[in-house]
């Protein structure tokens, strides 16, 4: 969660009465250079979406009038390096302002309609890595910390990123060679680690353990009804996606010989135990940078403990709350019509979307639950 977002007023206020705020910046190399001052660029609809699941974490939509569409490549929103920077918030009627940054990426494309509708499409800094391709072969560095390495490359394509706080890790490189996909690179590295890299909201590059394999505390709870600021929610089991045996293989390019893992669900008290009546669903996963057993057996515990958090599914909509981030622990309170309350178990932020303006409605977020600890 973004600093500030448990601060008990700003919590208050999310529930009761308030104005969103929402400020769209424009920069190039580090400045801004929009006249738009603190009201930003003036858009009439947008969203963010951010998602774990995919290496460009968070994308933007957004709406603005036709006098901005461009008509040279000089303008202020011509697809040519320039970036956005987004801040949303909200304001009580009379009293404080809260806002994050919500967004930090360059402009992709823009398009006019013939109604007149202008949209614009923007993509986080993880863009940038998808893009910057290696020009010839490039030799890992054998034996570095993976946390270096990955640095070492994402620097490589952005001189000037920077970075965030890192989950810890002992996890080194082993001896890769990488053909041309940057982004690919960093993926296997991410994998050595159990990880996942992607940018933060502010464009800080991070790389953390899977959030759903955690034991995280819950940060907070969000409930619906009086006080509450859930509108809506679904909550569900599914067997889609999901498998109680893992077999991890780790067979590299450079011709050492391949190590194999794997885990199974062996709780007999687990509704995908692997001797039930849930059957068996098996799933292969190639890790090229798994060096020893050891590590491809640990893999496969995390893969099924992953898997396994697909079974248990909630979705929300609720106020917009830009406080909240991708990974984040919640607890969810719903009541049915009969007045039963359904209490969620600790539950993952693995997808969102974050409304820019007030007739956007509201946010939806879809969560995975939490499976710390071994299995198998």
């Amino acid at each position: 969660m973004l600093s500030g977002g448990l601060d008990g007023l700003y919590r208050s206020l999310l529930a009761g009465p308030h104005k969103p705020t929402c400020r769209v910046e424009v920069w190039s190399q580090g400045a801004r250079i929009d006249g738009y001052g603190d009201a930003g660029l003036p858009i009439v609809s947008g969203s963010v979406s951010a998602t774990l699941a995919s290496r460009v974490a968070r994308t933007v939509q957004i709406g603005v009038t036709p006098n901005l569409f461009p008509d040279t490549s000089d303008d202020l929103l011509y697809p040519a390096g320039n970036q956005l920077k987004i801040f949303k918030g909200i304001e009580g009627f009379g009293g404080p302002q809260y806002e994050w940054q919500v967004f930090f990426g360059r402009i992709n494309d823009i398009g006019l309609g013939s109604n007149g509708d202008v949209t614009l499409n923007a993509v986080d800094r993880a863009g940038d890595i998808a893009g910057a391709l290696f020009p010839t072969p490039r030799q890992s560095n054998i034996d570095q910390f993976i946390t270096t390495q990955f640095v070492e490359l994402i620097k490589q394509a952005i001189p000037d990123a920077t970075f965030g706080t890192f989950d810890s890790t002992s996890a080194r490189t082993p001896n890769l060679v990488w053909q041309v996909d940057r982004a690919a690179a960093c993926d296997q590295l991410a994998n050595a680690a159990n990880m996942y890299w992607y940018p933060l909201a502010n464009g800080d590059f991070v790389m953390r353990t899977i959030a759903w394999d955690d034991d995280s505390p819950s940060l907070l709870t969000l409930t619906d009804g009086q006080g509450g600021t859930l509108n809506a929610w679904n909550y569900g089991f599914s067997r889609a996606g999901v498998a109680n045996q893992i077999y991890v293989v780790g067979e590299r390019t450079d011709g050492s010989t391949p190590v194999y893992g794997s885990a199974s669900d062996g709780d007999p008290t687990s509704p995908t135990y692997i001797g039930g009546k849930f059957g068996t669903q098996s799933q292969q996963i190639s890790v090229q940078t798994i060096t020893s057993p050891s590590q491809a057996q640990q893999i496969a515990r995390s893969y099924l403990r992953q898997s396994k958090a697909l079974t248990q599914v909630w979705r929300v909509n609720c106020i917009p709350d830009a406080s909240l981030e991708l990974g984040d622990a919640l607890t969810l309170i719903g009541h049915e019509p009969s007045g039963r309350a359904r209490t969620s178990s600790v539950q993952i932020i693995s997808d969102f979307t974050l409304p820019l303006t007030g007739v956007d409605g509201s946010m939806n977020i879809s969560f995975r639950a939490q499976q710390p600890g071994g299995i198998g």
